[in-house]
């Protein structure tokens, strides 16, 4: 469910921060993920079963190109 607040790519939305392309060091994000502050549910190991499952996650965030910079989209 992590698209709902961050966007599909991680591109942050109306209810969570932009996540990629530079997401925080492995270390970090687990003990974000795992005991967040603020809104953001935690994903405990019920949810997360596995080091690996936020591995894979934390690769794909990497992953993902960079936003498009608003001046070069072309005007409505």
């Amino acid at each position: 469910g992590c698209y709902e607040c961050h966007g599909w790519e991680g591109q942050g939305g109306m209810a969570g921060p932009r996540l990629a392309p530079n997401p925080l060091p492995f270390a970090a994000f687990v003990r974000y993920v795992r005991a967040p502050k603020g809104v953001m549910p935690a994903y405990t190991e019920k949810l997360l079963k596995s080091e690996q499952d936020l591995a894979d996650i934390h690769t794909y965030l990497k992953t993902r190109p960079p936003a498009v910079p608003l001046t070069s989209l072309p005007p409505n």
